[in-house]
């Protein structure tokens, strides 16, 4: 029956000596835990920095996208324009052209009357 208490009492030690902690091992672990605590709060800093640039970044966008659909919008209204200006515009010299030849017409007609009258 000692023997059972001398090995409970081992046991004991065993126990106490493995669950003890050094003080150097427990400052070691200590200066690591702050260090990450550290490195925590400097990398949720950083972090909420790059949010808050990506935030402004992302209005820059918008406000860019807008005023490139409203110049593109002005740029198509512009090629509609300078497409309906040279469509009157070829109408236009169709329409002298013809004239021009009327009116060359009428010269001519005007030239022969003379002529025969003249007889």
């Amino acid at each position: 029956m000692k023997s059972k208490p001398i090995n409970w009492l081992f046991i004991l030690t065993v126990i106490f000596l493995t669950s003890c902690v050094a003080k150097k091992e427990y400052l070691t672990v200590e200066a690591a835990r702050k260090k990450a605590e550290q490195q925590v709060w400097d990398l949720s800093n950083a972090n909420n920095s790059k949010a808050q640039r990506i935030q402004e970044l992302m209005a820059d966008y918008e406000k860019l996208k807008k005023e490139s659909q409203e110049s593109n919008a002005a740029n198509d209204q512009w090629k509609t324009n300078m497409v309906r200006l040279q469509d009157e515009l070829i109408m236009l010299r169709k329409q002298t052209a013809e004239k021009d030849a009327e009116i060359k017409r009428l010269n001519n007609e005007i030239t022969l009357q003379k002529k025969q009258s003249k007889r």
